[in-house]
C-alpha cells in the first residue's frame, strides 16, 4: 500500500533534482494507493517526471512480486515514520540493497554503507545516497552482503531460536 507516511512525496522531490535527473534513473511505484493518487500524479506532472516515474497502482499478487523486485537496482523506502517493513524482508529475499530512512525499526534491516543506506528522511540525504550507489557502482557488492545477511532471517534460524528458548524455559 502507498500511504502518506511512506514518503513518496519526498522521493518525487529527490527524483526532480538536477543531479538525480542527469543520472537517467527511473522510479517504479508499485502498489495500491491508500488515499487518492491524484496528488501524486499532479506532483509527477508538475515536476516533469512523467517519463521517469512508472506507476503500477494496483494490488500486486504474490506471484508477481518477483517482477518488481527483479526490475529494481535498489529498493528505496523514504518513510517519514515506521515501525517495521514487510517490503524490507522481501527485498532481502531477492538480495536487493535498500535505501531506508532512519525512522522506527527500519535501521534493523540495513548496515549503512555495507549492504544499503540508512539516511535521514530528507531530500539531500536520499539524493547523496543514490548518487553514491550509482556513481560508485555499489550494486554488486551490496547485493552480495544482503545475500549473506539473508540467513539471519531464515526459517531454520527462527526454529533454532525457538528451540533454544524452549530449552532455556524448560529448565527454569
Amino acid at each position: 500500500l502507498i500511504r502518506a507516511y511512506k514518503g513518496l512525496d519526498l522521493l518525487l522531490d529527490v527524483m526532480a533534482l538536477d543531479e538525480i535527473r542527469s543520472m537517467g534513473l527511473k522510479l517504479i511505484v508499485a502498489g495500491e494507493f491508500y488515499q487518492s493518487k491524484n496528488n501524486y500524479i499532479d506532483k509527477v506532472n508538475s515536476l516533469n517526471l512523467h517519463d521517469r516515474v512508472i506507476i503500477h497502482d494496483k494490488y500486486i499478487k504474490n506471484k508477481d512480486v518477483k517482477n518488481y523486485f527483479c526490475a529494481a537496482d535498489i529498493v528505496v523506502q523514504p518513510y517519514l515514520s515506521a515501525s517495521q517493513s514487510g517490503v524490507s524482508m522481501v527485498a532481502i529475499n531477492f538480495n536487493k540493497p535498500m535505501l531506508l530512512t532512519n525512522v522506527g525499526g527500519l535501521s534493523e534491516y540495513v548496515e549503512n554503507g555495507s549492504d544499503g543506506y540508512l539516511v535521514e528522511p530528507d531530500v539531500q540525504s536520499i539524493s547523496l545516497a543514490l548518487q553514491d550507489y550509482y556513481n560508485n557502482d555499489r550494486e554488486e557488492s551490496f547485493s552480495k552482503m544482503v545475500e549473506r545477511k539473508k540467513s539471519l532471517y531464515s526459517w531454520q534460524k527462527l526454529a533454532h531460536q525457538f528451540d533454544d528458548l524452549y530449552k532455556e524455559l524448560k529448565d527454569v
